[in-house]
This record gives C-alpha cells, structure tokens and sequence, in this order.
C-alpha cells in the first residue's frame, strides 16, 4: 500500500500527494488532465527521510520537542524584540487566510471536490486499496488532518493573543496543538467547507489517487503506441481488438471529429492523460505516454503521430475514403 499523505481540492480538480510524486487532475471538458511533478530534489530526500524517522513514535516526539522548543525561543525572541513586526504577520497571515477560505465558500465546485478528496483519501487509508466510488461515498467526508482544522486553530489562538497577551507564542501553540490533535476538535466545522459529491467528483477523486498509486509503484514510463477508442457502436469490437495484456487504450465518449482533434492536440502539447465517464466500467485510463497513437474512429484505424498530430480530422476522411473505395 502506498502512503498517500494528503490531498487538496480545487473548483475544477484535485490533488494528492505521496513521498515521491504528487498528481495534480484538472477537469477539461469531458477530459481529465494529469499533472505530474517527480519530488526527487535533495530538499525533498530529507523530507522523506525526517518522514521515515517520525513513523518511529518516540523519535517523532523526541522531534517534536526539539522543534517546539527551538520555535517557542525564536518566536518568543521575536515578539519581544519586534513586537510590532509580529502583530502586523499574525495579521496579514489571519486576514490572508480567513479571505482564501471566504473565497474558497462561495465556490460550490471546490466545496464538491474538497468533500470527494476526504472521502477517497479515508476510504483508501481504511480499505488499504483503491476503493470503488460506491465504497468510498459510505466514508466520511470530513477530515480530522484537513486544513480546514488548522485554519480554525489558527483563527482562535489568534484571538488569544490579540485579547489575552500579546507575547503569546502564535505558531509554537499551533505546532502543540497539531501534534496532539486538538485540531480534531473543530472537525464537526467542515460542514461548512464540504458538500456532499456527486459520482462526476468522486470519479475525478478516484482517478487522481489511482494514478498517484501507479507512478509511486512503477515511475513514468513510455510506451511504443497508445489506442484511443471513440465510444461507438464498433467500440466493443475494438476492444477485444486492442485490449491486449501489453497493449494501452482509452475510450473517449462520442466525439465530433473536431473534438478529437483538440483531445490528440491536447496530448501532445500539454502530454495530459485523458479517461472518459464517471462510469468505471466504461473507460480505462492512459497510464503513460507515448509518441504514437492509433485512433479507432467510426471503424476506420488513424495513425498519429508527433508530425502530423494538427491534422487528424483530414487523415481520417482520407483513411475513410480509402476505406469506402476498397
């Protein structure tokens, strides 16, 4: 089982992250798009190996004190020193924060998404595999680990030091309190910051961390050609044709030509990968990329390539024409 340790939502997509990789999906018409980003800097290396020694417990406290300690005398030091310059960054960082999440509140979308991300994140973390949309919707959709506790946190030690001292040591008592997960208390709260999903966003969830698990387990791989299946009437032919054990394919929903034209333009420029319908059993995802493609449209085979990928809709009625004079 792969560790995933947290994801974030957005008005059109969802993101989640591991040690190694984190996949970013946008929603792009009926095409869901994958960003990639590898953490394999050296600043990362010692994130996941600071990760490693806290998964031993006493190592992890023994970590949390020495943290704590250091952030109390520096905080302390600073409060002290330059009063002033700590009440205007509790502020701006209080401001900030309350604004982003007002903002955030009045995006219906985004509040979908944040609640099909918790539920995928605390199915997979119960069941230790990908679960299906219909087992992840009976989880919760809130998150004790969610930012939106944190954010709460903040707002109410903020309270405290602008009403009781203001020599109190903001972000040391929101270390404390995260570490010992008193930020769970505000959990009920997430009411406010999630809606119930629908099987489109749950569908966008479960995409994202599938394709998270894969690169954790195999890396970025190429391969040789890529089918891309138009879902027709001829599509169950296909995939009998093209479902090979070694093979990859895509079924894509029914398309105008114009539509699979900018899809194919898509792939190659921004090299997405692209899966079809909230229906799990009509689609299987591209899991890598590749340089060449092979598009089932109507019956009729179009080979694509990187040279001539601006061109299909005209490649497809010559490969239809030749078709018919056969």
């Amino acid at each position: 089982m792969i560790k995933v340790i947290g994801g974030i939502s957005a008005k059109d997509g969802i993101a989640f992250k591991a040690d190694n990789y984190s996949v970013k999906s946008k929603l792009i018409g009926h095409f869901l798009n994958f960003k990639i980003n590898c953490d394999d800097s050296n600043d990362y290396a010692i994130m996941r190996f600071l990760n490693k020694l806290e998964e031993n417990k006493f190592i992890n406290f023994l970590i949390f004190i020495i943290e704590t300690v250091l952030l109390c005398i520096f905080e302390c030091f600073f409060i002290k020193k330059f009063a002033t310059f700590m009440f205007v960054l509790y502020t701006v960082i209080t401001v900030g924060t309350i604004i982003r999440n007002i903002v955030i509140s009045f995006n219906k979308e985004c509040l979908i998404n944040h609640s099909a991300e918790h539920k995928m994140f605390n199915a997979y973390n119960k069941m230790k595999v990908l679960p299906s949309i219909d087992d992840a919707k009976k989880f919760s959709r809130f998150n004790i680990n969610c930012g939106t506790n944190l954010f709460f946190t903040h707002i109410v030690t903020y309270i405290l030091y602008i009403f009781v001292n203001t020599k109190f040591p903001l972000f040391t008592v929101r270390r404390i309190c995260s570490f010992l997960n008193i930020n769970a208390i505000f959990t009920p709260l997430q009411i406010l910051t999630t809606k119930t999903p629908s099987d489109k966003n749950m569908y966008i969830a479960r995409s994202t961390l599938n394709r998270l698990i894969e690169v954790e387990e195999c890396g970025e791989y190429d391969i040789d050609e890529l089918y891309i299946l138009v879902n027709d009437k001829k599509v169950l032919k296909a995939r009998d044709l093209y479902g090979g054990k070694n093979k990859k394919y895509v079924v894509l929903p029914n398309c105008s030509l114009i539509e699979v034209q900018q899809a194919i333009i898509n792939y190659y420029t921004d090299l997405p990968l692209y899966v079809q319908t909230i229906k799990e059993d009509s689609y299987i995802p591209i899991h890598s990329y590749s340089k060449n493609i092979i598009v089932y449209y109507n019956g009729v085979e179009v080979y694509i390539n990187e040279t001539n990928y601006n061109d299909f809709e005209n490649i497809y009625k010559e490969c239809l024409s030749k078709r018919d004079n056969e």
